[in-house]
């Protein structure tokens, strides 16, 4: 009876147990659930839907006002019940899902309910949605909610009745039809950041253009910058992040339909960042003795409109001092206008008002940057103006004047005209590399550099200084010196030519012995017009493990060390004339198998690189005989996949051997590949047999010997005739009889 009644007990207190989780398994999941609330943007409808009765979904958003209103719309049915309960907590009461600050309970005939309630801005706040009525289940309803803001006032179709705009504080807006015209203003204090955002419901994949928006200067005509609000857009602005660099002034924003709807709410929001490490220019600056001082690097804003006299402005002056030699440059940007005419020159110049260099900047212009320049200490000046005479547009579109000026890693020394006066430079990496600025100032011009590596791999990096404007085609020499009897020649170790593309130029990979090297750069083809400045450097990596040019014959082979079981070593075709020997030593009578692959980087695979199809030729030689090789092949890259050249030769006799790379013609490539070659005794099963038997940890056994001492020679009897059967089995498999 005891143990009738413990049974009963347990019994009942297990019923009770899943009574409990039954009843209020729910609340507590709903409530824990609040956590993963999805976050609302204020004025855009979120669209969800309940998969369950019974089931809860949660919302949060942040208040940015004093009071919110709440949207909730769904798809009707002509009944009285419930459908929804909308329910709203602060972020202590979600939680418990208790106290609800605002609540809607949305009948199924009622298809949108609003509920406005009070928030503290700054707040975050939980909106909960649920239902028990299985007929709202998978109805698809959304959520809004809105900050109580000021709507437009009508008419503020023109500037003059432009509706003021409070930085950070949004408005409400409508379109009341396609000729509507919205204009609001903005008053400026001092230089902002002016960051224009509308929002408005969001219409999945609808690209057609829902609202135009665009800002004026204070004439109220002159555009400065403008954006689309397409109709999936549930948010857009400038495309600048912190938007549009302006003057202390009353700017105009206008919004217009965009030709696909008419008649919809929209949000709009003015936002004012301040400009960080920034200057405005001061007036009068129109000459040289007048010229506000510049700041390398801090973006000066100014503007062509009046002087302090109230005259038409011309010209803006700027300075700066460098105290060593240096590379500057200059960028000029502004709004864009609809417009081919020249809206601001920009000439750099020294102190004795000789141009260094210059650039011309149109209406349709974003943007537009100088070339690099190096200079020696001194001060400079840089003058934006328009040439009346020359019929330049007057514009008084705010511009933005930035000036560079960089202290370079190093510079050449001149006279670099030969390997015994070259400019000695460091070796950098790809993640720091070092760069030396140069240039060839006349065409019979020679530069020498000189740098020292162990044995490993390098890329020579140049870099166009001007921003590709000179067409100078560079040669490069890689030298080293040979000292024969105290006559010292330089030997080529490779040479290619240097043309720009998009400003950059980098060498394929180029393998290193240890020692010493000159890099000597000439002309080939030499740019009068235009000084021919560029940058280099040498990227270098220590690897034992690669190709040395020049290892072009069978004499300058790289070793493969000799007695590894697995030998590598990664090499590279450096163009279609290429060859690559390797000599390795195999000594005892081995299978030997030859593998090459390409080689792809972390840094190809994670760019997504793909080759076009590529391919090697490969020959395998005894050193008795370099004329016939005893394999053959190619091996082959096309796109991230590669097919790789694997032979086996089976009892390769113990000697000396070669492998000849050579690039094949039709299908050439100058990635880095890979050779490995893996040797095998060839020795007799049995012997192969007796060494893994001694290979075997028999330790692990140790468990299944112990289980078998405690059997009983009846129990023993059956496991070893199975034993017996499968051995048997796996014998006439491995060893099958003719």
């Amino acid at each position: 009876m005891k143990t009738g009644k413990r049974l009963l007990a347990v019994l009942l207190a297990l019923i009770l147990a899943v009574s409990v989780v039954s009843v209020s398994g729910v609340t507590i999941a709903s409530a824990a659930d609040y956590t993963s609330a999805a976050t609302l943007s204020a004025g855009i409808a979120t669209p969800g839907v309940l998969s369950a009765a019974a089931s809860k979904t949660w919302y949060k958003f942040t208040a940015s006002a004093a009071t919110t209103e709440l949207t909730f719309t769904h798809a009707t049915e002509n009944s009285d019940t419930t459908f929804f309960t909308v329910q709203v907590f602060t972020e202590a009461n979600a939680p418990a899902a208790a106290n609800a600050l605002a609540k809607i309970d949305s009948l199924a005939k009622t298809d949108s309910e609003k509920k406005s309630f009070t928030t503290s801005i700054g707040a975050t706040y939980y909106i909960s949605v649920e239902t028990n009525n299985a007929n709202a289940v998978g109805k698809t309803y959304t959520v809004k909610i809105s900050a109580s803001m000021n709507g437009e006032g009508e008419d503020n179709g023109s500037t003059a009745s432009a509706n003021q705009l409070t930085p950070g504080t949004p408005v409400k807006g409508t379109l009341s039809s396609a000729s509507d015209v919205d204009f609001f203003k903005v008053t400026l204090d001092k230089a902002y950041f002016l960051n224009i955002t509308l929002a408005h419901t969001a219409k999945a994949g609808v690209t057609a253009k829902y609202f135009d928006v665009t800002i004026f200067s204070a004439d109220g005509t002159t555009r400065v910058d403008s954006f689309a609000s397409e109709g999936q857009d549930a948010t857009k602005s400038w495309s600048d992040g912190e938007g549009v660099a302006l003057k202390a002034g009353t700017y105009y924003i206008r919004v217009i339909d965009g030709g696909a709807v008419s008649g919809l709410e929209y949000q709009i929001t003015a936002t004012l960042t301040e400009i960080p490490d920034s200057d405005v220019e001061s007036e009068n600056n129109n000459t040289t003795s007048d010229a506000n001082p510049i700041i390398s690097g801090r973006p000066m804003i100014g503007a062509l409109d009046v002087t302090r006299e109230l005259a038409k402005d011309t010209d803006d002056y700027y300075k700066f001092t460098v105290a060593s030699g240096a590379i500057v440059s200059f960028t000029i940007a502004h709004a864009v206008a609809n417009s081919s005419s020249i809206y601001f020159r920009v000439k750099f110049m020294d102190a004795k008002g000789n141009e260094i260099a210059s650039v011309v900047s149109k209406g349709t212009d974003s943007s537009v940057a100088s070339v690099k320049n190096s200079v020696a200490a001194g001060t400079y000046y840089v003058r934006v103006y328009r040439d009346t005479a020359a019929n330049d547009a007057d514009s008084i579109i705010p511009y933005t004047l930035i000036v560079t000026t960089a202290v370079v890693s190093g510079m050449e020394q001149e006279p670099n005209n030969d390997y015994t006066a070259a400019t000695a430079i460091n070796t950098g990496t790809s993640a720091s590399p070092v760069i030396y600025q140069a240039s060839l100032s006349t065409k019979d011009d020679i530069d020498y550099f000189v740098f020292s590596v162990k044995r490993g791999y390098a890329y020579v990096r140049f870099y166009s200084e001007d921003n590709g404007a000179c067409n100078t085609i560079y040669h490069v020499d890689v030298n080293k010196l040979s000292d024969n009897a105290g006559i010292v020649t330089e030997i080529a170790v490779k040479s290619f030519d240097v043309d720009y593309v998009d400003g950059e130029f980098s060498s394929a990979c180029l393998g290193l012995d240890q020692g010493t090297y000159y890099l000597k750069v000439t002309p080939r083809n030499y740019d009068n017009s235009v000084q021919g400045q560029y940058g280099v450097g040498v990227q270098y990596t220590d690897y034992a493990g690669y190709e040395t040019e020049e290892n072009d014959t069978n004499k300058a082979a790289d070793n493969l060390i000799a007695g590894s079981n697995s030998l590598y070593i990664g090499g590279s075709s450096f163009d279609k004339g290429d060859v690559d020997w390797f000599v390795f030593k195999s000594t005892e009578v081995a299978n030997v198998t030859f593998t090459l692959k390409r080689e792809f980087t972390k840094a190809e695979i994670s760019a997504g690189i793909e080759d076009p199809l590529s391919q090697w030729n490969v020959r395998v030689y005894e050193s008795t005989n370099l004329t016939t090789p005893i394999l053959t092949g190619t091996f082959s890259s096309e796109k991230k996949t590669t097919k790789d050249f694997q032979e086996t030769v089976k009892k390769l006799p113990k000697g000396t051997y070669y492998i000849k790379v050579s690039a094949n013609s039709g299908a050439f490539s100058n990635k880095d590949y890979s050779i490995s070659i893996t040797k095998s005794q060839n020795r007799p099963w049995y012997l192969v047999f007796i060494d893994n038997l001694k290979a075997i940890d028999w330790s692990n056994f140790k468990t299944m010997f112990s289980f078998l001492t405690k059997l009983n020679w009846a129990q023993i009897i059956p496991i070893l005739v199975q034993t017996g059967k499968r051995l048997v089995e796996f014998i006439k498999i491995v060893f099958p009889r003719d």
